[in-house]
């Protein structure tokens, strides 16, 4: 919601140099940062929830969060640590 009704990503991901689990946005489809596995990503470009919920993007982002899989988040968060450890060596 800290977008303001700016529109991007908002992507949680897990990062291989330091283990973090990181929360941040990115404004177009070329920006991402470095050497993370994305483990959720939430769209918050006006097309994905104009249609159904108008302006009220809240209503979105609270419909997205109530239909998470967590299990599967869980799943990548696990996929992620074993990549990072395998890249240590």
């Amino acid at each position: 919601m800290s977008l303001a009704g700016g529109s991007g990503w908002t992507v949680l991901d897990y990062c291989f140099t330091t283990g973090d689990v990181r929360i941040y946005w990115a404004g177009n489809h070329t920006q991402s940062l470095a050497f993370g596995a994305p483990l959720l990503v939430l769209d918050m470009y006006e097309h994905a929830y104009a249609i159904d919920y108008g302006a009220a993007a809240a209503q979105y982002v609270d419909a997205f969060f109530a239909n998470v899989q967590w299990e599967q988040v869980a799943r990548r968060y696990e996929r992620a640590r074993k990549a990072a450890q395998a890249l240590k060596g």
